[in-house]
Parts: structure tokens; sequence; C-alpha cells
């Protein structure tokens, strides 16, 4: 597969997230030195049926509905705009905030790539235990790497520092390898129609983001091993200000982070005592970043003590 020629960077990487992460992970993930290799050639099985559909996201009308509700209204004028899609995946209790709002991605992005990813393994297309080269095209393109180019990695560990330290030139490289075509069309497959991983701006609302944590949980998402696989990753995310600074400690959280200049998201499954509950928080045209991240962590102990009945 020949590479997309004058490949645009990834706008305004997590610089922020860099900057809580890097000394932390300067010595993170592991560099091999195995002869360099790229899958090509991926395209979609024949005769794959499709996934089905999770049913549609309807909030309740409950007191937690309210609460969310008071929240946003407690947040500051100039706050920005906010999101919010959550579901108890034990009782089926919901509530959103403009879950159908289209928010720019940010990394949450690399939900989709991993879809596609593991929809390629599936297949037999991809196998990743191969080594995969880190390109200078996908560093010099992008602000935030684990990586050096020219460095040699398994396609887990890849995958691993896509998601855990939301590194952009290894979701370049899948996205390159994979096709940005094929990613969106495995997407439309389990029904997110409002996500769109695209080289420029990314989109998806809270409400695809919440389908794709419920197709994890389910083990629906591609099948469910690979579903699993997918929630042990998550669960290793490092960025760990948002949801989980909001929680008690050693509330276990799957969940991937979303950074760019006036955006902050977060979103995940939080294994609450309760049973596991899904919140996805979107922001845009924050006026104060921090006041973001603060949003996201009071939503997540909104949510926590509304389950163990403390609001």
């Amino acid at each position: 597969m020949s590479r997309r020629p004058g490949l645009p960077p990834v706008r305004r990487a997590a610089l922020i997230l860099a900057l809580g992460l890097v000394a932390g992970t300067a010595a993170g993930l592991p560099f091999w030195a195995s002869a360099p290799a790229r899958p090509e050639g991926l395209g979609l099985a024949p005769g794959r049926a499709a996934s089905p559909r999770p049913k549609a996201f309807r909030p309740a009308g409950t007191r937690l509905q309210t609460l969310v509700e008071e929240f946003v209204r407690s947040l500051p004028a100039d706050f920005g705009t906010i999101g919010v899609a959550v579901k108890n995946l034990r009782t089926g209790e919901t509530a959103e905030y403009n879950a159908d709002h289209v928010f720019e991605a940010a990394s949450l992005y690399k939900l989709g790539v991993m879809l596609g990813v593991f929809e390629a393994v599936e297949s037999g297309e991809l196998d990743l235990d191969d080594p995969i080269v880190i390109p200078d095209w996908a560093v010099s393109s992008s602000d935030w790497s684990v990586y050096y180019a020219g460095d040699v990695v398994t396609g887990w560990e890849a995958l691993e520092a896509m998601i855990t330290l939301s590194d952009n030139p290894t979701a370049l490289v899948f996205m390159e390898v994979l096709g940005v075509d094929r990613i969106n069309r495995v997407l439309g497959r389990y029904g997110l129609d409002s996500t769109h991983v695209d080289w420029w701006e990314p989109t998806t609302t809270p409400a695809d983001v919440l389908k794709i944590f419920e197709l994890i949980d389910a083990g629906r998402a591609v099948s469910p091993q690979a579903s699993e696989q997918m929630r042990q990753i998550l669960l290793r995310q490092r960025d760990n200000r948002r949801i989980p600074a909001g929680l008690p400690p050693n509330v276990p959280v799957a969940h991937k982070t979303g950074s760019l200049p006036g955006i902050a998201h977060d979103a995940g499954i939080i294994y609450l005592p309760a049973g596991p509950v899904i919140l996805v928080a979107m922001t845009a045209d924050l006026s104060d970043y921090a006041a973001g991240e603060e949003a996201i962590a009071g939503l997540a102990s909104l949510v926590a003590d509304y389950f163990a009945g403390r609001s």
C-alpha cells in the first residue's frame, strides 16, 4: 500500500498531555531491534457479517439526568461547550447533555483506529506480533511522540503507546496501513454514524463514544477476545487527571483521553461497586483548560456519589 503523499500533521497534538506525562514515561515502552516490516495490502475480508448495533442511547429522565443538567448549569458562563453521556451497564440507567453534539474528537479518534486494527487482526490480515518501523513522516507530522523515527516496535507496543500514552505517530502508521476509508466503514457497521476518522479533524459525539465502550463491555467490539484485549489496554491508561481524579482511590477505569488547545475529553468504563458505568465527557472552546479537566473530574465524582446512594 503506498503512503498518502504530503500527509498533513495531526493538528495541535496534545502538548498538555505531553507536559504531564513525558517526564514519567521517558523510559516507557521498549525499543526493539528486529528487522523492520510492515503489513501491507489490508482489505475487508469477504463475507464478514456486520456486528449487532447497540440500542439507541436515550436518557430515562431520572434523578441522575437532573443532577447532570444541574451540574452543567453550575459551570461558568464562559466555560465553553460540554457534552455528557452516562450509562449504568448493570441497570441501564442513563443521562445525557449534548450527547449528539458533534465535537472535534482529538485523540478519541484513536478508539476508532483501535477498532479497525482489531478488525484486521480478526480477519488474519494483521499480526500484532510483527515489527513495525516508526517512519520519519509520522514523527515529523506530530507534536507528541513516544518513539523516534526509525524505532522498530511490535504492533502490540504501537497499539499500547497509541492508547495509553496517546502517541500520535503510531496512530498515523495504523491509519496509513489500514486506510482511513476502511476504518470509517468499520465505524459505520457499528452504527457510529457521527464518528469519522480523518487526517485533519476527526469528529465524534458523546453518544457514539458511549456506544464504543458499550460494545467493548458486551464483547461485541469485533469479538469477545478482541473486546477484552481492548478493555485491558484501556485499563492501563496513563493520563488519569480527569475521570479517575474524581473517583475514590483504586477504582478501575478503562478509558481514553483527548487533548487539544481548548479541548479536554475523557471517556471510559468506571468499575463502581454498583456496577460498571460508562461516562463520556467532551468539551470544546474552553476558556480555562484546567476548568475543563476539573469539570470532567467533577462529573465522575457526581456519578460515583449517585450510584453509591450519596446524592
